[in-house]
């Protein structure tokens, strides 16, 4: 009897113990699951992130640029109407130039006819 309550025993402990390993495995199995669970969704949660950055990425670009095209747009536009200024302002003073040149010109002509007219009353007087 005794050897048998004996084994009896060895079996209970024996059933503990692989219930225990077996136990101790299932946890290690749940923990490597979760463990690969949570990094495939950190891994997808990554990849969402980084969409959202690359796009926002694009979009900031994109403006950028249509900031960049505008404000050269505007300088063009400005450099047109300086250019413009330039050219009338040339334009004025050649016109300027030239009243004075024909002026000069007239008033040059009239004196020699003033002086031609006084010569010949001078040699009518004279005669």
């Amino acid at each position: 009897r005794k050897a048998e309550e004996e084994a009896v025993e060895a079996r209970k402990l024996a059933e503990m113990k692989a219930s225990k390993a077996a136990r101790k495995r299932a946890e290690e199995e749940a923990t490597i699951a979760a463990r690969k669970k949570a990094e495939e969704e950190a891994a997808a949660e990554a990849r969402k992130l980084a969409k959202k950055t690359a796009a926002a990425e694009a979009k900031r670009a994109e403006e950028e640029a249509a900031i960049a095209k505008r404000k050269a747009e505007e300088e063009a536009v400005e450099a047109r109407k300086l250019a413009e200024m330039k050219a009338s302002k040339a334009a004025r003073k050649r016109a300027e130039e030239e009243a004075t040149i024909a002026a000069r010109k007239k008033a040059e002509e009239e004196a020699a006819a003033e002086a031609r007219k006084l010569a010949k009353k001078t040699a009518a007087a004279e005669a």
